[in-house]
């Protein structure tokens, strides 16, 4: 673990606690956009960039997301992107992402607390060269709880189940046998938003996965703009399998607002 990065982490928890006016309710999250407890009001698609860099190579993502509601209890999302990985020797590869799908079904709604569960699919429609083309499935419950001060506090926690391929030389026939098999991965993040003013909203977070060494530390900023809104975010990983740096910026078109 990058263990020079953990101050980091009690600075925001000292920040969470200075600001704060709204249930924020319309705010995304970044991190965990798909893992959230609210039902959107309006459809929505969201463009944009997303830069990770590693010791070694850099991985870019140019894409959209969105999602509508179907109902008033029930969400539906969905992603897709061009990706670009490019190494700092040799040559780099680029081409399509898989097609991620998502649905939540909202369970508790009191005002303070909202709760959901769901569940996600990765079909595998990208390219084989940047490591698409593999079927990803699970569920997942996510948590909002809204503080009287407006602060709102976030979690969620979701199984996913990956493909695999494993190969084994079969001695009595003399070829390579490919047989797929699925892994599992638990996923836990958390998250504060704080609004600090009307249009102006600060999102914190963290993410792991426990199979990838995965644990990224996110902070951005949401503002509201016309009929949209413009946002970006930073994030620094904390494990091995996370990206040294991250960059998100994109902007957040609402329909029908």
């Amino acid at each position: 673990m990058k263990k020079w990065f953990l101050p980091v982490m009690l600075l925001f928890a000292f920040v969470s606690l200075s600001f704060a006016q709204d249930t924020a309710d319309d705010v995304k999250l970044f991190e965990n956009f798909y893992y959230d407890a609210v039902i959107a009001e309006n459809p929505y698609v969201e463009g944009l960039l997303n830069l990770d860099m590693y010791d070694g190579w850099k991985n870019m993502i140019i894409g959209a997301r969105g999602g509508f509601a179907v109902t008033e209890k029930i969400e539906i999302q969905a992603a897709l992107g061009y990706v670009s990985i490019s190494p700092d020797e040799g040559d780099g590869e680029s081409g399509l992402s898989d097609l991620q799908l998502f649905g939540r079904y909202q369970l508790v709604n009191d005002g303070a607390m909202k709760v959901a569960a769901g569940a996600e699919v990765s079909l595998p429609i990208g390219s084989e060269d940047i490591g698409m083309g593999e079927l990803q499935f699970g569920p997942f419950a996510a948590i909002r709880y809204g503080l009287e001060s407006g602060m709102v506090l976030t979690a969620n926690l979701g199984l996913l189940f990956y493909e695999t391929t494993e190969y084994e030389f079969d001695t009595d026939t003399w070829e390579m046998k490919e047989e797929t098999k699925y892994e599992n991965t638990f996923h836990l993040g958390a998250g504060v938003i704080y609004p600090v003013s009307d249009d102006v909203s600060v999102v914190g977070e963290f993410n792991m996965l426990s199979e990838f060494d995965y644990m990224m530390l996110r902070a951005g900023l949401d503002y509201q703009m016309g009929g949209g809104k413009l946002r970006a975010a930073l994030g620094i990983g904390l494990d091995d399998g996370a990206p040294d740096f991250s960059i998100i910026a994109g902007y957040q078109f609402v329909l029908g607002k």
